[in-house]
């Protein structure tokens, strides 16, 4: 009668749980060293912030389709990076076009930025009243004065519209809470049209 021996049936059993042993070594080794490298990639581009880097996990296997799908979840990010990109570029461009502005306060009413093309009006340039006071700029503490009460109620959560003549402008406005990611709300967001050359153009139309 043949008998067929297994390599492990030939060696001792001492020997055989030793060999076991360093292949089991050698092999979490190797995943060890695989999975090392992947978080290794992930975190560089991470720390790059270079959505169009892909990582490569060769072979076929469970970190491999790991490797494909964050690649694959890259390649959205990267897509959604790029229309945010595009979509405020179109905004910046509708800003510089339009005659309006737009601005952000704390929840001290102090201007964060304010930008857009009727600044020019206002004799302003962007962002010139970052840090000072809604009420030092409209130089007054008036609650009741349709700029400021617009204000203190965005603070409470409500949005407001108002019109407004200031510095022989004369402005539509808009405010709205500004909130952060809890949807607290930390300041105020708002929009002025300035409708003077309108006005002006019906008024001579009307004469």
């Amino acid at each position: 009668e043949i008998y067929t021996l297994s390599l492990h049936d030939a060696l001792p059993i001492s020997a055989s749980a030793t060999l076991t042993a360093i292949t089991l070594a050698v092999m979490e080794r190797v995943v060890l060293n695989r999975v090392a490298k992947l978080t290794a990639d992930v975190s560089k581009i991470g720390d790059s912030a270079d959505l169009s880097t892909r990582i490569h996990v060769p072979g076929d296997d469970e970190l491999t389709r790991l490797g494909a799908s964050i690649n694959r979840m890259l390649a959205d990010l990267e897509e959604a990076q790029r229309e945010r990109a595009e979509q405020s570029a179109r905004f910046r461009l509708m800003l510089e076009r339009m005659p309006a502005i737009l601005w952000t306060t704390d929840a001290n009413l102090d201007f964060i930025s304010i930008v857009g093309a009727a600044l020019d009006g206002l004799k302003l340039q962007p962002n010139a009243l970052a840090g000072v006071s809604l009420y030092d700029y409209m130089e007054s503490h008036d609650s009741t004065f349709p700029p400021i009460a617009a204000h203190l109620s965005a603070l409470r959560g409500e949005s407001s519209t108002y019109s407004v003549l200031w510095k022989d402008r004369s402005f539509e406005c808009h405010t709205e809470p500004l909130r952060d990611a809890n949807k607290t709300v930390v300041g105020v967001i708002g929009i002025a049209l300035d409708k003077t050359d309108r006005m002006e153009v019906e008024e001579a139309l009307r004469k």
